[in-house]
């Protein structure tokens, strides 16, 4: 038996420590985090698509941003109804 363990990687067994870092998988967040996006970075985001459409022509940003707000507050009282 202790030949076995002798042989065997400390990272084939089971309970063993091993010499590298844990592996990390970045996608689990994905997830969490695009449900943690707060409404004014919503609000942000969409403000700038609408900025982008326009070429980013200055002195509609207060526009921009109320529409965008108007938005957001249509779409989670959409969702509230359903």
């Amino acid at each position: 038996m202790d030949e076995l363990k002798r042989s065997t990687p400390l990272r084939n067994r089971k309970g063993a420590p091993t010499n590298g870092p844990p592996s990390f998988d970045p996608l689990r967040f994905v997830a969490k985090l695009e449900a943690a996006k707060s409404r004014e970075a919503l609000i942000a985001e969409l403000a700038y698509f609408r900025a982008q459409g326009r070429g980013f022509e200055p002195g509609h940003e207060v526009e921009d941003w109320l529409a965008a707000e108007a938005e957001i507050e249509k779409r989670n009282l959409s969702k509230l109804e359903r």
